[in-house]
C-alpha cells in the first residue's frame, strides 16, 4: 500500500527536467514521509496523554538536528523502523523527565560524545551512502552540535537530559558495533556525487 502511494506521489511531482538521481531522492523523501508520519502521530498522541509533549517536541528538535548531520543506521523494514523509532522517542521523552545527571558524569558523557562523533560521524549505509565531499562538512557540523549541546545542557534539568539522550541515541546509530549487530555495512562512502 505504501509503495503504491509513494509511486503515485512521485509520478505526480516528477517533471521532465528532473534527472534520475533527483527523482530517486524525491521518491526516497516521499517514502520517508509516509513511513514517519504515522509513527510521529502515534508518538505525539501517546506523549500528549502522558503529559510528555514538551519533552517530545524538544527531542524532535535536538535529535532531529544531530541525526540530520551524523546520519547513521536505518532499520531494514518499515515495521522495524516504526517499532524502534516509536520506542526510542517514547523512552527518551519519559527518561528526560525522571533522570538526574551530576556535573562530573555530564562532563564525562560529553567527552565520550565528542570522541564518538569526531571518529564516526557521519556514517552512511549501503542504502544511504555518504559521498566523499560530504564527510568533512557533516563531521564539522556534528561535532559543533555536540559542543553546542554541551553548553546548552550546562544548566541542569529537562534540556540537559534531552541533550544527553538525543546524543546518546544517535551515537548508538553511528558506531560500528551497531552495524555489526544489525548485520549491516556502515560507513559506506562513494567517491563522487552522481
Amino acid at each position: 500500500m505504501t509503495d503504491h502511494i509513494v509511486s503515485r506521489l512521485t509520478a505526480s511531482l516528477k517533471t521532465d527536467d528532473l534527472d534520475d538521481y533527483t527523482v530517486e531522492l524525491l521518491e526516497y523523501g516521499i517514502s520517508a514521509m509516509c513511513l514517519n508520519l504515522p509513527k510521529t502521530i502515534l508518538v505525539i498522541f501517546i506523549c500528549k496523554k502522558l503529559k510528555l509533549l514538551k519533552p517530545l517536541l524538544l527531542i524532535f528538535l535536538f535529535y532531529g538536528a544531530i541525526r540530520n548531520y551524523s546520519h547513521g543506521i536505518h532499520s531494514k523494514t518499515p515495521l522495524a523502523c516504526f517499532l524502534i523509532g516509536t520506542a526510542n522517542f517514547l523512552s527518551m521523552a519519559y527518561l528526560s523527565t525522571v533522570m538526574t545527571i551530576p556535573k562530573k558524569i555530564y562532563n564525562a558523557i560529553f567527552a565520550y560524545f565528542f570522541c564518538v562523533y569526531l571518529k564516526y560521524a557521519p556514517s552512511g549505509t549501503e542504502v544511504n551512502p555518504m559521498y566523499k565531499d560530504q564527510i568533512k562538512p557533516l563531521k564539522i557540523k556534528s561535532v559543533l552540535l555536540v559542543i553546542i549541546y554541551y553548553f546548552i545542557g550546562l544548566k541542569k534539568g529537562l534540556v540537559r537530559n534531552i541533550a544527553v539522550l538525543s546524543l546518546l541515541s544517535q551515537s548508538i546509530s553511528i558506531i560500528p558495533i551497531t552495524y555489526k549487530l544489525a548485520n549491516q555495512k556502515g560507513g559506506v562512502v562513494h567517491e563522487d556525487e552522481e
